[in-house]
């Protein structure tokens, strides 16, 4: 469960641990509503893609709606068609 502290200063400090999250998140709001409502994502579990590769997780962001999650999938070989190589050989 995230954590809701006043600091010194007034400001309301939040604390989140998330198994999506490499390290614990701290954040610090004006008010007490806000970081009520931050706190809140503590719950959300983005789910990732379907397909047989493991995605990882690049990213999480306010996305003007609602939280979003960007995933990725790690790439070994990218083919370059030779016609294409071939050009940039000329072109140099």
């Amino acid at each position: 469960m995230a954590s809701i502290k006043q600091t010194p200063s007034g400001a309301f400090q939040i604390r989140i641990k998330n198994k999506l999250l490499p390290k614990t998140l701290w954040a610090t709001f004006d008010t007490f509503e806000q970081a009520c409502v931050a706190a809140q994502l503590e719950a959300w579990q983005p789910y990732e893609p379907n397909g047989e590769k493991a995605w990882f997780l690049l990213a999480v962001f306010d996305g003007g709606q609602g939280p979003c999650a960007y995933f990725v999938q790690k790439v070994i070989y990218a083919p370059v068609a030779e016609n294409s190589q071939n050009r940039r050989s000329q072109a140099i």
